[in-house]
């Protein structure tokens, strides 16, 4: 599990159909909902998507780091 600062992360057991297939490691993100309003508008701001591609960057990279016993 990762955390990013303003982020607040969840796993949940769900079906990964939209995955099936993959033959990788695969990370399926959901950033809000456009039915709600306030998310809708959240997800517009420039400052929210800097945010969230640093917390993907970060995890990506730490992740990498712990199953690859460091290795970039």
């Amino acid at each position: 599990s990762f955390h990013v600062t303003g982020v607040q992360t969840c796993a949940l057991p769900i079906s990964m159909r939209q995955l099936s297939g993959v033959d990788t490691t695969a990370v399926l993100v959901e950033l809000g909902y456009l039915s709600n309003p306030a998310q809708d508008t959240a997800l517009q701001s420039d400052d929210l998507h800097a945010r969230i591609a640093q917390g993907l960057l970060e995890a990506v990279t730490a992740f990498r780091a712990a199953t690859r016993g460091g290795r970039p």
